[in-house]
């Protein structure tokens, strides 16, 4: 439901009235105006500031007039001096200091408020422009609105922030705070906060039929197969997508025309969605540029000329299995290091054995689980908590590559695991106790697609390790905080949560490195030599578990894994496999695990195809949904 209101602009003139779009032009944001509502905030009395960015350089906006402005609010009697501005640039100081700034103060006395349902947060206002215009320059503009929150004393205050449950796109809002976020702006797009509810009116915005592709990513296929690529389209007509016509092919040729019908028509104007795109193999191994070029929407041929998308696509003479290795520098004397406690148990619980997780604690050799340096292969990394993917990016175990909030940990991790290995692992690792001597004798199969030079290396990890005293106590900076970076699934070590305190004691350590195929700082597993295509080759190694030390007595058949890594001749990680000895699988809950948080539903929900590629439109059949906190859950529908 739409709610008028009277406002004044700079220039104190009095704007009243609803602007048609039918008439005028069409309502374009990430935003469609019927999808579910939800409420964002600090719980502090402070001044916020929401943006969201409004393209340049699309079909749909570019070069074209904004009218009027659509936005949505909750109560106001706990709240002073809203204003709606556009700006060039996200405001360093006040709005209406900008320089090409324009501002409207909103007169709010009397105004009705309030939620409009259990789904549906807040109530939608309008700003009509009358006879004035802001043109849409091609660097784009930022439109937002800007608020302080006087009284905490309802959910209204607490939570004064209206978004979009749908699943959110880079620009697709911007907030900051005054106190909480120290007048930083902050990207709520890299933190799933969901949409800017603001829509804009744009004049002379009349294509109808139009979307575009982005370029996506590397995969693999095997000869004679054909793999599943989710490829982004943005609608940028009016009359949204129903259907697309599009071909298939290479940047020589035109390809096989395709046909895709859409289960429920999308139709945000300038919004995301995702399809899935069957690739088929080429007839010959080998990496080649594939182009995916869309010719009609909706049966009519695109308004803006053909669109095309590309990506690398490797034929392989085989599809081994994946997984990913993540390492991480980690010490009971790191204050910082619960935060790479958590990054990688959600690893852990999201991926299971895709993802080949390795705790190294090496940062103070107090910590009960230290491990020598000579004992471990030479990783470069330095400083703490820090991990490294595949030994090629060394990157933060919660955030990723993100320093301002936000995590791309899941994007990093899915990017590897469609790059096809050259080399397959089958492992199979064993339980030995002789007289008290503990040990783990591994088998492991290696077939390689081409003849050449390989090392490996293996690695023994325990879960479920816990003990007291100061060498097992996790020193924790987080209990000084109520909460940290906006993170709520930090809260369980912050001031209040389940380990808010400064020494964390009775932490059952997962994933624990306690011994490796390296002594005096050599590997000791060596292949026999260079692997052939297509030519299995067996490797057994044994390793010896500790004998003496505070870990020694808690290592048994139930809570340990064998790593696996095989590495090219110039040091690179070609594919690594981890397998449990008692066949357990991580992402299935169990094995004395802590909760890192209590899982959710709540929030903006991610889908995922089978083989871990995020999808907008999940068919029928078994989907994976990720949920905001981090869990997934498998829906069969």
């Amino acid at each position: 439901m739409l709610r008028k209101i009277l406002l004044t602009m700079l220039s104190t003139t009095v704007l009243t009235g609803h602007v048609s779009a039918d008439d005028e032009g069409q309502w374009w944001g990430y935003y469609d105006g019927s999808s579910a509502r939800t409420v964002l905030g600090t719980e502090v009395a402070e001044t916020y500031d929401i943006a969201m960015y409004v393209p340049g350089n699309q079909g749909i906006t570019a070069g074209k007039d904004i009218c009027g402005i659509r936005f949505c609010m909750r109560r106001f009697d706990c709240l002073s001096n809203l204003k709606i501005w556009i700006a060039p640039a996200l405001p360093s100081g006040a709005p209406e200091e900008a320089e090409g700034s324009k501002v409207w103060y909103i007169e709010t006395d009397g105004l009705r408020g309030g939620d409009e349902g259990r789904n549906q947060a807040g109530l939608e206002y309008e700003l009509p422009f009358g006879s004035y215009t802001y043109t849409i320059p091609s660097s784009g503009v930022y439109v937002g609105y800007t608020f302080t929150v006087d009284d905490l004393s309802n959910s209204s205050g607490q939570y004064p922030v209206v978004t979009s449950v749908a699943q959110g796109q880079p620009g697709c809002l911007y907030m900051r705070t005054s106190q909480e976020f120290r007048g930083n702006w902050v990207d709520g797009q890299e933190r799933s906060w969901g949409c800017c509810t603001m829509r804009v009116l744009l004049k002379g915005a009349d294509v109808g039929n139009a979307a575009t592709a982005a370029d996506f990513a590397y995969y693999g296929v095997a000869l004679g197969g054909q793999v599943d690529v989710p490829v982004t389209i943005t609608n940028l007509g009016t009359e949204g997508i129903s259907s697309l016509d599009y071909t298939v092919g290479s940047a020589v040729d035109e390809g096989t025309p395709c046909h895709l019908d859409f289960d429920e028509p999308f139709s945000v104007l300038g919004g995301d969605t995702v399809i899935i795109v069957p690739f088929q193999a080429d007839e010959e191994v080998g990496v080649r540029q594939k182009v995916l070029r869309i010719t009609h929407v909706n049966g009519v041929p695109i308004e803006i000329g053909v669109s095309e998308a590309s990506g690398m696509i490797e034929t392989v003479a085989k599809i081994f299995p994946r997984s990913v290795l993540v390492e991480e520098l980690t010490g009971t004397g790191c204050s910082w290091c619960p935060r790479g406690m958590l990054g990688m148990e959600l690893l852990r619980q999201n991926y299971g054995l895709r993802v080949a997780t390795i705790a190294l604690h090496q940062y103070n050799q107090s910590d009960a689980m230290f491990l020598p340096l000579d004992d471990y292969a030479y990783t470069g990394m330095s400083g703490a908590p820090i991990c490294q993917i595949d030994r090629s990016l060394q990157v933060d175990p919660r955030y990723g590559t993100h320093t301002s909030g936000g995590s791309d940990m899941f994007n990093l991790i899915d990017y590897d695991l469609n790059v096809p290995p050259h080399v397959g692992i089958d492992l199979k690792a064993e339980w030995n106790d002789l007289f008290g001597a503990k040990s783990v004798s591994v088998t492991t199969t290696l077939e390689s697609l081409d003849d050449g030079e390989y090392g490996i290396e293996y690695i023994v990890v325990a879960d479920s390790l816990t003990g007291t005293g100061n060498s097992w106590d996790q020193q924790n900076s987080y209990a000084t905080y109520d909460h940290y970076n906006n993170d709520p699934l930090m809260d369980i070590f912050c001031r209040g949560g389940q380990y808010g305190q400064g020494m964390i004691s009775g932490w059952k350590y997962n994933d624990v490195a306690v011994v490796s195929s390296y002594s005096d700082g050599t590997n000791q597993a060596r292949l026999a030599g260079p692997l052939e295509a297509g030519v299995p080759t067996v490797h057994r190694y044994t390793l010896n578990l500790p004998r003496s030390g505070e870990i020694a007595s808690q290592l048994h058949e139930d809570n340990l894994a064998v790593v696996a890594i095989v590495i090219s001749s110039t040091g690179e990680v070609v594919n690594a496999a981890k397998v449990y000895l008692n066949g357990f699988d991580p992402s299935v809950r169990g094995i004395e695990e802590q909760p890192v948080a209590t899982p959710s539903t709540d929030g903006p929900k991610t889908y995922y195809s089978l083989n871990g590629q995020k999808v907008n439109i999940h068919k029928h059949g078994l989907t994976i949904v990720r949920y905001a906190d981090g869990h997934t859950e498998k829906i069969l529908e």
